[in-house]
């Protein structure tokens, strides 16, 4: 089964992705809401929230991407469910790149944030 497929499954949703100098393209990923909504994050004595989620999406020439440059690359999607427009987001960290299976295809998992 391809990733794109499982992702799909899952309950994955279209999403927009923009690589770094190059041309917007929507593809599916799962997005993880619920997970870091509430993560704060401090510099310089200042508190604040991350606005960070999770997303997982194929590595896939054609239904995903095969490289992420983070803090360069940008996706859009609802932050929340119930958002009626859609938010800016940069990758920030490539928490996995599993490359799969022959013929599977992999998935990156992604830390992104508004």
């Amino acid at each position: 089964m391809a990733t794109v497929d499982l992702i799909t499954q899952l309950g994955g949703e279209l999403i927009t992705y923009t690589p770094a100098g190059g041309v917007a393209k929507q593809i599916i990923a799962l997005v993880e809401r619920d997970r870091h909504p509430r993560e704060v994050q401090e510099s310089n004595g200042q508190r604040f929230s991350a606005n960070t989620r999770t997303i997982l999406i194929a590595n896939h020439a054609t239904d995903g991407v095969t490289t992420v440059q983070e803090h360069k690359d940008k996706v859009r999607f609802k932050k929340n469910t119930y958002d009626s427009a859609e938010t800016d987001f940069t990758v920030q960290t490539v928490l996995t790149d599993d490359t799969g299976l022959a013929g599977g295809g992999g998935a990156f998992y992604l830390l992104v944030q508004a």
